[in-house]
């Protein structure tokens, strides 16, 4: 093996990792916008259940205040959540066509699609509650 032959397999080998790592970066990416958009959705409908059981400051809290404010904190995390997900996807697909050599599965993918179905279910319900 020459010289040029062993220098041009190491560099191909620098790029597969460097394309990994930043695979492994979007990955990271979408887990904090999953712990962030999830602590939003959990803080919105607390929220809501806590002024709905009058726990606290129930006769001095507006009622459609607090609703409005834990059904906007609900709507927002799952609406970021579903915009972190659509640019994970495009980036995810865009690096595995350029020769990353990743899995087809995320798991970070999965995770995120369940927090978003849950973050619609917590929205859909609390329409509901709120049209009662």
């Amino acid at each position: 093996m020459s010289g040029g032959d062993r220098n041009t397999e190491l560099a191909e080998d620098r790029t597969e990792l460097a394309l990994l790592r930043t695979l492994q970066a979007t990955d990271r990416t979408l887990m904090a916008w999953m712990r962030t958009t999830l602590a939003m959705i959990a803080f919105g409908f607390g929220f809501f259940k806590f002024y709905q059981l009058g726990s606290f400051g129930a006769e001095t809290a507006d009622p459609i205040t607090t609703d409005m404010i834990a059904l906007g904190l609900v709507g927002l995390g799952t609406v970021l959540l579903i915009g972190a997900l659509v640019q994970y996807v495009q980036v995810r697909r865009k690096l595995l066509r350029s020769g990353a050599g990743g899995s087809t599965f995320s798991l970070a993918l999965a995770g995120a699609l369940v927090i978003a179905l849950c973050g619609g279910a917590a929205f859909v319900d609390l329409m509901l509650v709120l049209r009662a």
